[in-house]
């Protein structure tokens, strides 16, 4: 099956099978990948560190976004997340994010199929995702905030071709990270970052 696939060869003259085309293929995606992300890395914790706040870079996965990278800042408020974590899609800033950069028809068939199994949550954030959604044409970022644990976060969404999308977000304590400082200055620069890492996680897309 592996030598069907291509990942294996025969090497000639020889009864020994060596790697494949596909495998060589498999290998520097992975590379590619890596090196994409050691890339970015510093880039984000600059930014955590500027802000002293938390900053992800990640990718959705069903209804989560897994993160890829995590930086922190020196914050007085350390999260429980690292690389691995699974954030949910409609209930936090990068979700939002990820929403706001789908098609109108991926994004209508993701909610609808949310609040099929109820997992739009309660009304008010509901009417604030749907908010924030709205504003993210003309702000170019999501903000969501959370007065019962005090967090703000701002998300923006990568869009790379064929509909394939990472996101970054950048959270901490509200006394940090106010409204203000989000819409004003915080949001606008996690936007610029975001058209920074294109070309990097273009060129290391099979991360």
């Amino acid at each position: 099956a592996l030598q069907r696939a291509g990942f294996l060869t025969v090497v000639p003259g020889k009864d020994e099978l060596q790697l494949g085309v596909a495998a060589r293929a498999l290998g520097g995606a992975a590379l590619a990948g890596q090196e994409a992300l050691e890339v970015i890395r510093p880039m984000l914790q600059a930014f955590a560190d500027q802000y002293q706040a938390a900053v992800a870079l990640g990718r959705r996965e069903d209804n989560s976004i897994v993160y890829l990278l995590r930086c922190q800042g020196n914050s007085p408020l350390l999260m429980n997340l690292r690389v691995g974590s699974r954030i949910p899609l409609f209930h936090s800033a990068i979700g939002w994010a990820y929403l706001a950069g789908c098609s109108m028809e991926e994004r209508a068939d993701l909610l609808n199929q949310a609040k099929k199994n109820n997992e739009l949550g309660e009304p008010d954030e509901a009417k604030a995702m749907r908010s924030a959604l709205v504003q993210y044409a003309d702000l170019g970022y999501v903000i969501h905030e959370r007065p019962q644990h005090q967090i703000n976060t701002v998300a923006v969404a990568v869009e790379l071709p064929f509909g394939e999308r990472y996101v970054i977000s950048c959270g901490g304590p509200a006394s940090l990270l106010p409204h203000a400082l989000l819409k004003d200055e915080v949001g606008p620069l996690l936007a610029e970052l975001a058209r920074k890492l294109h070309p990097v996680l273009l060129m290391g897309r099979h991360i």
